[in-house]
């Protein structure tokens, strides 16, 4: 978790489900440095659809790669969007 009152400002959360920097986290320093990698290295041009902690390539869950899973999420996610017919 990063340290940010992001959800703290999101009003349909729950207060007891919200996250707030008193409850520790990283610094946003340190959680903005793996984006800031991704998007400014010469070393990572041309990845794509990788995950990454720290600055590293990491390997995906097992179920990341589960196309079920995957199309069941695309169904819902066009469904809630209101793009299906």
């Amino acid at each position: 978790m990063i340290a940010t009152d992001l959800l703290g400002q999101v009003r349909n959360i729950p207060k007891e489900r919200r996250f707030t920097p008193e409850m520790g986290g990283a610094p946003l320093e340190e959680g903005a440095a793996t984006p800031l990698y991704l998007a400014l290295s010469a070393e990572v041009t041309g990845v794509s659809g990788g995950y990454f902690e720290n600055s590293d390539a990491v390997p995906s869950s097992a179920e990341t790669l589960d196309e079920n899973k995957a199309r069941r999420l695309w169904q819902m996610s066009e469904t809630l969007c209101g793009l299906t017919s």
